[in-house]
C-alpha cells in the first residue's frame, strides 16, 4: 500500500533510506509508492531512495546538511519538484535508477557537486545563475530520452547548447563559458530562462525535444525526427538534415477575440515533406482545418486560397499563404477580425502555397510536397 507523509520531520537522524526490498512474514513484497510533501531535517546528511518496490516523490525538501543523495530501482523517483533548500549537496548519484528521475528547479547544489542520472527518461532543472558548474552526466540507454532544463535571468549574454556533443553540452551560460561539463542529454528545455538574450541550440542525430527561450534563439535540429517549440522569440529554426525525418515546430498562440502572438515570426528553413505545423491550442487548431478531416488536403476547407484575407469576409479569414524572395509568408488570423493586428506568422524559406500538398493531420498540417 501506498505511505503518504504531509510533513517527514528528521531532529536526529543523519541518514535516512526511504524504499527497499522488504517482505512480510508470507514472503510478499511491500510494494507501494512512498509520497512527502515535505521532507524537513537539520541533521540530515544522507539520503537513499530504492524504487524497486515503488516510486518515492519527495515535494519539498529543507535539509541544510544533506551531502549525499543516491537512488536505485525501476519506481520513479522525483526530488525537489516543489521546492528545495539543500546548499550543501554536493553528490547526487542515481546511475543504479532504471526508473525516470526528476530532479527539480528548486533544488540546490553545493559549487562543483556531481550528478548522475540513470537509464530512465530523467529531468534535471538547473539554474544558470548558480548551478552552471555542477557536473551532470545525464546517464543512457538506447532510446532514451533525458531533459535539461534550464531556469534563472538571462540577461548577460547568449546561452549556447550542442546535444550532438558528447564530451558537454553546455558551453556557454548567460554570455560566459561554463566550466563544468553536462552531458548526454537528449532535449533540452530553455522556457524557464526570462531576461532578454536568447540561446544558439544544437540538436543530434536523435528525436530531440528543442524548447527554446522567450527571445530571439537560433536553433539547428539536426538528425532524427525533432520536436521544436520556438517560443515567443523570433526563431530561426533550421530543419535540414541528411537523411530526411518527419520534424514537427510547434506554436502555442491561441485563438480567441483577444488572441495575442505567442510565437513571434519563426523563419524556417529545411521544411520539407513529412514535416509539421503543429498548435497546441485546441480552439486555434480547429480554425487552422477549417472543417478538413484528418488526411484530407487543405485545398477542401472551402474558404482557404493563397490571396490575402481568404473567404467572403473578415469572419471567414483562416489562413493566407503567401510567396515572395523564396520565402513562403503563412497567416493565420488569430482574432478573425481580418485585420494585421493580431496575426501568427510563419515564414518558411521555399514555395509552400500548393494547398492540394498541406494535409490536415490530427495536431496541425503536413507537408506532402
Amino acid at each position: 500500500a501506498d505511505i503518504d507523509f504531509e510533513t517527514l520531520n528528521l531532529t536526529k537522524a543523519t541518514s535516512l533510506t526511504l524504499g527497499g526490498t522488504d517482505v512480510d512474514s508470507s514472503n510478499a513484497a511491500y510494494a507501494g509508492a512512498i509520497n512527502a510533501n515535505t521532507l524537513s531535517s537539520s541533521t540530515l546528511t544522507s539520503l537513499t531512495v530504492d524504487t524497486t518496490e515503488g516510486n518515492v516523490s519527495l515535494g519539498t525538501v529543507t535539509a541544510a546538511k544533506l551531502a549525499t543523495v543516491t537512488a536505485s530501482g525501476a519506481g520513479s523517483f522525483s526530488f525537489g519538484a516543489t521546492d528545495a533548500s539543500t546548499a550543501a549537496l554536493a553528490t547526487f548519484n542515481a546511475s543504479a535508477a532504471t526508473g525516470a528521475v526528476t530532479v527539480g528547479q528548486g533544488v540546490d547544489f553545493a559549487s562543483g557537486a556531481t550528478v548522475t542520472l540513470g537509464t530512465g527518461n530523467d529531468t534535471i532543472t538547473l539554474d544558470i545563475l548558480t548551478e552552471g558548474g555542477v557536473t551532470v552526466d545525464g546517464g543512457s540507454k538506447t532510446s532514451d530520452n533525458d531533459t535539461l532544463k534550464l531556469a534563472g535571468v538571462n540577461n548577460m549574454g547568449v546561452s549556447v547548447v550542442d546535444l550532438s556533443s558528447s564530451s558537454d553540452q553546455l558551453t556557454q551560460l548567460n554570455g560566459s563559458l561554463n566550466s563544468a561539463a553536462q552531458t548526454k542529454f537528449e532535449s533540452i528545455d530553455l522556457s524557464g530562462l526570462s531576461g532578454t538574450f536568447g540561446a544558439n541550440i544544437t540538436g543530434s542525430s536523435a528525436a530531440n525535444t528543442i524548447v527554446g527561450t522567450a527571445n530571439v534563439d537560433n536553433i539547428v535540429a539536426g538528425e532524427g525526427a525533432d520536436t521544436i517549440t520556438g517560443g515567443s522569440g523570433d526563431d530561426t529554426i533550421d530543419l535540414s538534415e541528411s537523411t530526411a525525418a518527419a520534424d514537427k515546430v510547434v506554436f502555442t498562440s491561441d485563438h480567441a477575440a483577444t488572441a495575442i502572438n505567442n510565437d513571434g515570426t519563426d523563419t524556417i528553413t529545411g521544411f520539407g515533406t513529412g514535416d509539421k505545423l503543429s498548435f497546441t491550442d485546441a480552439t486555434l487548431l480547429t480554425f487552422v482545418k477549417g472543417g478538413v478531416s484528418t488526411g484530407t488536403a487543405l485545398d477542401n476547407a472551402g474558404t482557404d486560397s493563397t490571396t490575402a484575407t481568404s473567404g467572403s469576409g473578415a469572419a471567414d479569414a483562416k489562413i493566407d499563404f503567401s510567396a515572395s524572395g523564396g520565402i513562403t509568408t503563412i497567416k493565420i488570423d488569430l482574432d478573425s477580425d481580418g485585420t494585421d493586428v493580431s496575426y501568427l506568422t510563419i515564414k518558411l524559406v521555399g514555395t509552400f502555397t500548393d494547398l492540394t500538398k498541406w494535409v490536415v493531420a490530427a495536431d496541425g498540417l503536413v507537408w506532402n510536397g
